[in-house]
């Protein structure tokens, strides 16, 4: 049976129609009008069946842009190739805005654009009150009561390593020779405190010796490395020369290195005050030139080398009001492997391979010895006793104190006598008719109080406090007890 032809002309032109009507009605959505390309919906019968959701309001979700706005340079702040914050203008932040889709054109029904929301949102929201280095700390957000603090670079931190290191065992060895355990738990204290970035106290490290002894090497490429990678000159702030002390701020390790000593008196005490504050206050304030002073907290290390003559032990500070426990003085010796000027670049090379072998002996294996243990510091300070005695030649208070001793003690026509007690207008009478009239007129000038000054100077000083006692007020004069030799404190019997 032959099938009959059936003729379909007017089914196809109904399906090409259909077909024409179908693609009118449903459109491809425009670009940043989908929220969602494909999701299931769960309510239908199969949900198996893609469908495609349109938020007519929605744009391409942008990533954010790490920035921040420094208040005191005015400037923004942005990351380089190498994770280190670096200073931008407006218009380097825009430009990279730009480059990861920002709009810098305002579109209807907005005030301003992407690129312009998004530098408000930096000024605004993610203002610095500082950005810098600040020593001790890694790169980060400080956030304390003074504000904001933006840390741009940190220190760098020698891993330790297990290994040998002849090279430095040698030079420090005979450079420090009994003195050593001072030096070694001083840089085991201090690398731990800048590797965990916890504030902990520790007093100056003060170095005497010969000049090129190899004192100053120590300074720059052993202890710098160790305490973080940088350095700075802090001397003219220290002695009031300057108040600004923005430079020293992102530096661990604070070098004082053969300065010109001076013998004026406010500036060694003034050296002393900014000792203390420099080793026991977890709390600076930075400050620089034209710039408002705020707070920071760096973790800081002073070291001091100075030639041995007593004329360049000037530059250090009298022992009184509380600084004999913040400084350690040291006498060094010649370095025995010190090589000459032209070979110190091998020498140098070594020393730095052995590093960080120095480094995981004085972290790991080294232990203080406990006789030298400090609750506070760590290690208890030290002071040699050469450096003690020329230190205490320039001092105008020790000056004061042989002369006394020799009026009141050693004079022939009068019976022995071990203490003497009265005011200092009755000390000054007896000095000033003594046969040290004219030091003593150098010493104290014509100034009506230098005498109590000095005595007061010599009660808290670290080598004479245990001879010179302040007593009670007499009929309201000051007395004082000053004896030949030292007494126990408690064998002092005030009146």
């Amino acid at each position: 049976m032959i099938p009959t032809e059936v003729d379909t002309s007017e089914l196809d032109a109904l399906r090409e129609e259909m077909k024409k009507g179908i693609t009118d009605f449903i459109k491809e959505p425009a670009k940043g009008e989908v929220s969602e390309i494909l999701s299931h919906d769960e309510g239908a019968a199969d949900n198996c069946k893609p469908t495609i959701a349109i938020d007519d309001n929605s744009e391409p979700e942008l990533p954010d842009f790490d920035s921040y706005y420094d208040c005191t340079n005015k400037g923004f702040l942005v990351k380089n190739n190498r994770g280190e914050w670096i200073p931008a203008t407006e218009a380097h932040v825009k430009r990279e805005l730009r480059k990861i889709g920002y709009r810098n054109r305002v579109q209807d029904g907005e005030n301003i654009s992407q690129v312009d929301e998004k530098l408000s949102e930096i000024h605004l929201e993610r203002d610095v009150k500082f950005a810098g280095a600040v020593a001790g700390h890694k790169v980060g957000m400080i956030e304390d009561k003074s504000g904001r603090i933006l840390v741009t670079n940190g220190p760098e931190i020698i891993e330790p390593v297990k290994g040998s290191w002849p090279t430095i065992e040698e030079y420090m060895t005979s450079l420090f020779g009994a003195q050593i355990d001072y030096v070694l738990g001083w840089l085991q204290v201090r690398y731990k405190a800048v590797a965990s970035g916890d504030f902990v106290p520790s007093w100056a490290l003060a170095i005497a010796g010969q000049k090129g002894n190899g004192k100053s090497f120590f300074q720059h490429h052993i202890a710098t490395p160790i305490l973080g990678g940088r350095e700075a000159l802090p001397y003219r702030y220290m002695t009031g020369g300057t108040a600004f002390n923005a430079d020293l701020i992102g530096a661990e390790h604070l070098v004082i290195e053969d300065e010109t000593s001076s013998t004026d008196i406010r500036s060694r005490r003034n050296f002393g005050e900014k000792i203390k504050s420099i080793v026991a206050n977890q709390t600076q304030s930075l400050h620089g030139k034209n710039k408002n002073a705020l707070t920071v907290r760096p973790l800081w290390s002073l070291t001091v080398t100075l030639n041995e003559e007593p004329e360049n032990i000037a530059i250090l500070p009298p022992l009184i009001d509380g600084l004999a426990d913040k400084i350690t003085m040291l006498k060094s010796h010649k370095a025995t492997n010190l090589p000459a000027q032209e070979d110190r670049e091998e020498f140098l090379a070594k020393v730095n391979a052995e590093m960080p072998a120095f480094v995981y002996y004085l972290v790991n294996e080294y232990v203080i010895p406990e006789d030298i243990r400090d609750a506070r510091f760590g290690v208890r300070a030290y002071h040699h006793p050469d450096v003690l005695e020329a230190l205490g030649e320039l001092s105008a208070e020790v000056k004061f104190d042989s002369i006394v001793r020799a009026v009141l003690f050693k004079k022939l026509d009068q019976p022995y006598l071990s203490e003497w007690t009265g005011s200092a207008t009755e000390l000054e009478h007896k000095l000033r008719e003594s046969a040290f009239a004219s030091e003593i007129r150098i010493l104290m000038g014509n100034h009506a109080a230098a005498c109590g000054t000095l005595l007061g100077r010599l009660d808290k000083n670290y080598a004479t406090r245990n001879r010179y006692f302040k007593l009670k007020l007499l009929d309201g004069i000051q007395q004082w007890r000053i004896h030949e030799k030292p007494v126990k404190q408690e064998d002092h019997i005030p009146v």
